[in-house]
């Protein structure tokens, strides 16, 4: 087994019960039970080809869309080694029509403190998530996401055959699981959390072949059409935004932890129209910043919208 443990872990039905409140569905809001599934037919998928793997971020594309992963690494594999999805009958299904064909993965022991975040470089459409190996027999793991997921598919694995459970919308829980997710809507970035401390699980990420032939658009209604470019970037990036009126603006970085890393803006007042502010990956203090993600929230008068961004070095 992957997992060697000296005494059991917590039950997979306890673990899904620790999540923070902040991250548990609102009032009223259902819990995700795959029924979304059902919307879609089978789709191929093109599954990220990772390319450059660093400490802790790991490059590739999915497509021709630049994917980043940013957060703690056991092992990645880029360019051959061990292929731990196969066999591949947890990732074939009545929705996905072929898993991962190389053996390209990306694991973490779980317990870590900063989330591990996949950024894209445009946005994508119902991005999928193959899973290896989540929690084992004796110890119960979980994913808790940054935004909605579903489970497509579960089954037999590299490491076991132990099914997939999902307990409200943004958590999936399994003990020696394998399968695929989804996560419904347009995304430039997926965020989670794994709070048992695990050997390891893998994942590797994809998008639906039809949904990579057409750019989604973003929704600007917010108004502020707050984004950057390129992203992933090394070593500058361009942070855009558009003001409906005049206005007192401030605009913040903060890293994965939430810790200020510099003010770009201080209550400026600026006119209304187009805005940007190059960052040159440095922080207050002239360093240069370390790889990883980075948020950036743009407070405008009375309106205020927050990106995310992920540096390579």
């Amino acid at each position: 087994m992957k997992n060697c443990v000296l005494k059991p872990g917590p039950s997979l039905l306890a673990l899904l019960l620790i999540v923070s409140p902040a991250q548990l569905p609102a009032a009223g809001q259902a819990a995700g039970t795959g029924t979304a599934a059902a919307r879609k037919s089978a789709e191929t998928i093109v599954w990220a080809d990772w390319t450059e793997s660093a400490p802790s971020v790991v490059t590739g594309l999915v497509g021709d869309v630049a994917v980043t992963y940013s957060g703690a690494i056991h092992f990645a594999q880029t360019a051959g080694g061990g292929n731990f999805w196969q066999p591949d009958d947890a990732y074939v299904s009545e929705h996905v029509l072929n898993g991962p064909a190389t053996s390209d993965i990306i694991t973490a022991g779980g317990g870590d403190a900063l989330p591990y975040t996949i950024t894209f470089a445009r946005p994508v459409t119902d991005p999928v998530m193959a899973v290896c190996s989540l929690g084992s027999v004796s110890l119960a793991a979980a994913y808790v996401f940054d935004t909605p997921v579903e489970i497509l598919s579960d089954g037999p694995g590299y490491w076991g055959d132990g099914e997939l459970v999902q307990s409200d919308a943004y958590t999936i829980g399994g003990a020696e699981a394998h399968g695929v997710l989804r996560f419904p809507g347009t995304h430039t970035s997926i965020s989670w959390q794994n709070p048992v401390l695990e050997i390891w699980s893998g994942i590797t990420i994809g998008v639906a072949e039809s949904d990579l032939t057409a750019v989604p658009e973003v929704d600007h209604r917010g108004g502020l059409r707050l984004g950057c470019h390129p992203n992933p970037f090394n070593p500058a990036t361009t942070i855009r935004y558009d003001l409906p009126d005049r206005c007192r603006v401030t605009l913040r970085l903060y890293d994965a932890a939430g810790r200020l890393v510099l003010t770009l803006r201080s209550r400026i007042d600026e006119e209304a129209g187009p805005h940007e502010v190059v960052w040159r990956g440095r922080d207050a203090s002239g360093r240069p910043a370390p790889s990883g993600a980075y948020y950036f929230r743009l407070d405008a008068g009375s309106d205020s919208e927050t990106g995310r961004m992920a540096l390579i070095r």
